[in-house]
Formats: structure tokens, sequence, C-alpha cells
């Protein structure tokens, strides 16, 4: 519902999106209320998809890091 609205304020979204769907991502979207934005891959793809988002920012004037990470597989847990 929000993620219309919130895209409006990340300078290239749209793109940025197109790019790493197209570079193989399965999922893209806003990370928390913005600006940051994250896109899902398969391992292999990884890479790609990262460079795609970074490359497409970059065209769009707009300074981004990109960084993988792995799924947490566990889900929550109780830390005592």
């Amino acid at each position: 519902i929000v993620t219309p609205v919130r895209a409006k304020l990340i300078p290239g979204y749209d793109a940025v999106k197109e790019a790493a769907l197209e570079a193989g991502a399965k999922g893209f979207s806003i990370s928390g209320s913005g600006p940051s934005v994250f896109a899902v891959a398969y391992k292999e793809d990884c890479e790609k998809v990262k460079n795609a988002m970074l490359g497409t920012f970059d065209r769009h004037n707009i300074l981004a890091k990109g960084h993988i990470s792995a799924v947490n597989n566990k889900g929550a847990l109780v830390v005592e």
C-alpha cells in the first residue's frame, strides 16, 4: 500500500527495480520506510543483481552501496 508513495522519494526507484528484476532478482522492495532498497535472488545471481542496481543508481547520480547477505532460515529466536 505505501510502496508507491515511498518509491517516489527514492530517485531512480523504478529503473533500479527494473534493472534488478532483469538481472535475475525474484523480488525487490523498499526496506522499512526507506531509503534502503533490497532485492531477493538466487545465490548465483546476487553479484549480477547488485551490480545492476548499483549501476542504475549511478546513472541517476545517486551514491549507493551494495551488500550481499544470506537469508536467515532459522526465523525468530528467543535470546536470553
